[in-house]
């Protein structure tokens, strides 16, 4: 037995397609600032978003015309909000697989090249083995790639003044750092 259409369906429909709408407009505002193409995604989604109305007209037609107990309209409007949503599928894909593609791709191929970094790890071997004087080298070899980097000279000057007693040598580094423009206070 069919029942009999209220205000509470209403309500609940208009709530649905009022959110559905500003979720779409938020996601419009947003992928057009990021756009590379903007006219393209706008025509895109002037499409979509007559394609929308449309589904929306069916579902209007389907969830009342389910709850009037016209079965064959039901039907037909299920069909047809398959239908266009698949072709808004068809339209979208493209987009939607680059969201979820790129950040898997930028995991093994990175847009963004990294800073070089000064590597100290050869020194600290050396230095753990009590080979002070090759370690010394291998700091100095990467700060002469690295002038700037606090990290090598600390390293240094530790290495100068705990293992080849030489803190005249220690004294320059740290006065190195002191009068380094790029040194942090963080780092001093």
């Amino acid at each position: 037995m069919p029942r009999e259409v209220t205000f509470l369906d209403y309500l609940i429909f208009g709530i649905v397609v009022a959110s559905i709408a500003i979720g779409f407009v938020y996601f419009f505002i947003r992928a057009l600032k990021r756009a590379e193409s903007p006219s393209t995604l706008i025509v895109r989604f002037v499409i979509s978003l007559v394609m929308i109305a449309i589904i929306f007209i069916f579902g209007y037609r389907l969830f009342f015309a389910s709850r009037g107990g016209d079965r064959a309209g039901a039907i037909f409007a299920l069909f047809s909000m398959v239908i266009f949503g698949i072709l808004l599928g068809i339209m979208w894909a493209p987009s939607i697989g680059s969201i979820i593609a790129k950040p898997l791709v930028n995991l093994i191929w990175p847009e963004t090249e990294l800073e070089p970094k000064p590597n100290y790890d050869v020194a600290i071997a050396l230095k753990k083995k009590g080979l002070y004087d090759e370690a010394a080298k291998e700091i100095q070899q990467e700060l002469e790639k690295f002038p700037d980097d606090v990290e090598g000279r600390l390293l240094l000057a530790d290495l100068f003044a705990r293992n080849l007693n030489c803190f005249e040598a220690a004294k320059i580094e740290i006065e190195k750092i002191v009068n380094n423009p790029k040194a942090t206070p963080g780092q001093l």
